[in-house]
């Protein structure tokens, strides 16, 4: 016996969708990926040439780049790591992002969070991954790092230790490149080198709340591009 429900409707389809996927083990992100926040992010990126893969491979099938597509487990880990500042779960958790105790607060459903938020996540996300992947440091700081480079990469750019959502979104994509990053990759390392350099001590919110207490002893070899308090 099977039921056959022809539409045109795409919020029809995607219910379907939603709906049949529940009887076999699918992965969170993949329910999520029907939901109207992440429609309107990928309309948002993509004149800017950012490709929201919400449905997995959809922009790999049409030879998009991969340094320019993001999919929705990594939107979640940068934005836990820039807006939550909670770096160590962006690295040891990311399948919880997805759950309700996090995801309210990463992809609300009201206008919460302006959309530019994620594209000034996803750019951030590339710069970093890149940056990290090219650079010639040891593993155990590639591996478990880069969420918490972009944390304070977020502090940098925001000007801000706490910064908001508006904040995030305000920043100019132009102002994220190479040159502070390497600044504040080697102060990160500097401050991790001062745990027990494991990959529990980068999962650990303790190492999170260290680097948010030295912050103010960063000495950037640039000018932040806010005019905000450093």
């Amino acid at each position: 016996m099977i039921r056959i429900i022809e539409t045109t409707d795409e919020d029809v389809i995607n219910s379907v969708i939603k709906a049949t996927n529940y009887q076999t083990k699918v992965k969170p992100h993949s329910l999520r990926a029907t939901e109207e926040i992440h429609r309107q992010i990928e309309i948002q990126l993509y004149p800017h040439n950012v490709f929201y893969d919400r449905r997995r491979n959809y922009y790999k099938n049409l030879n998009k780049p991969a340094s320019r597509t993001i999919g929705i487990d990594r939107m979640a880990q940068a934005v836990t790591a820039m807006l939550l500042e909670k770096p160590d779960v962006a690295r040891a958790r990311p399948t919880s992002l997805m759950k309700d105790s996090f995801y309210a607060e990463l992809f609300p459903s009201g206008p919460t969070h302006p959309l530019k938020l994620y594209h000034v996540a996803a750019e951030a996300m590339f710069v970093v991954s890149a940056q990290m992947n090219a650079s010639e440091y040891e593993r155990i700081y590639k591996n478990n790092l880069r969420f918490h480079v972009l944390t304070a990469l977020s502090w940098w750019l925001a000007g801000s230790v706490n910064p908001t959502a508006a904040q995030i979104a305000a920043i100019t994509v132009s102002t994220i490149t190479n040159a502070p990053i390497d600044d504040i990759a080697e102060w990160v390392i500097q401050q991790f080198d001062l745990t027990e350099k494991t990959d529990a001590a980068a999962k650990d919110a303790a190492f999170s709340a260290a680097l948010k207490a030295a912050w103010p002893t960063f000495k950037p070899s640039q000018t932040p591009p806010s005019s905000a308090p450093h």
